[in-house]
């Protein structure tokens, strides 16, 4: 029996798309509000084999910008301009993961290359991307949608972890184990999520198969949420 925190890669593009799924998967997770009835749970850091498996997939090279949307602690961006010489951008609402990005940009030499800015993803320029990489619950992905078809160049590849774009078909699908998954083990959480026009701070702890926590709502209204372990 294997298990795993469910998640999924899918990539997909305007004019090419792609598959791959992590089952067993202990990577960056997409920011779940507690009224999304999902097994699901909130940012941790994309173990590198899935970065990896992302960037292939994409085929990124030295002529590529990569743009990550939620790009979290920065690590596609900068490896994809590490290793791969490519240019990125990233962008994320929370200020502290971003600040850590830029920084660890300068001190791998590639900051020339790469920036990372704290901002809404809806108002990201995205028009000079080759590559643009995601994980984003569906009611965003759906969101995006028009966004990304209408500033998009063709022939750009989206790859997208866990969830899709509806009516997007994607062209390949590659499943894999990645075993990293034990560093979640009595982890503790903190993440940012844009619910309407307001930032939200959801909380929590890893014990055994749950991730649970709260949420301040503001106007002392903590709502509890939590996230389950799949197993296959």
């Amino acid at each position: 029996m294997k298990s795993g925190w469910q998640s999924a890669v899918v990539a997909m593009g305007v004019s090419m798309s792609m598959l791959l799924t992590c089952p067993a998967a202990a990577q960056k997770q997409p920011y779940v509000p507690p009224e999304y009835e999902r097994e699901g749970g909130p940012y941790v850091p994309t173990p590198n084999v899935v970065v990896d498996r992302m960037l292939g997939m994409a085929n990124v090279g030295a002529n590529d910008h990569v743009i990550d949307l939620g790009s979290g602690d920065g690590i596609i961006v900068i490896t994809a301009a590490y290793r791969l010489k490519s240019s990125g951008y990233g962008v994320d609402i929370d200020e502290e993961l971003v600040r850590q990005s830029n920084q660890r940009a300068k001190s791998l030499g590639i900051n020339e290359r790469v920036l990372f800015e704290a901002k809404d993803i809806f108002k990201a320029d995205v028009s000079k991307a080759t590559v643009v990489t995601l994980y984003l619950l569906p009611e965003f992905m759906q969101r995006l949608r028009s966004k990304l078809y209408t500033e998009l160049k063709p022939g750009t590849r989206i790859v997208s972890h866990d969830y899709h774009f509806e009516e997007w078909m994607h062209d390949d699908e590659v499943t894999f184990d990645v075993p990293e998954k034990e560093f979640l083990s009595g982890a503790e959480v903190s993440f940012l999520l844009p619910l309407g026009v307001h930032q939200r701070r959801f909380t929590g702890r890893v014990s055994g198969d749950r991730i649970e926590g709260t949420a301040d709502f503001g106007g002392g209204k903590i709502v509890r949420w939590h996230a389950t372990r799949s197993k296959s």
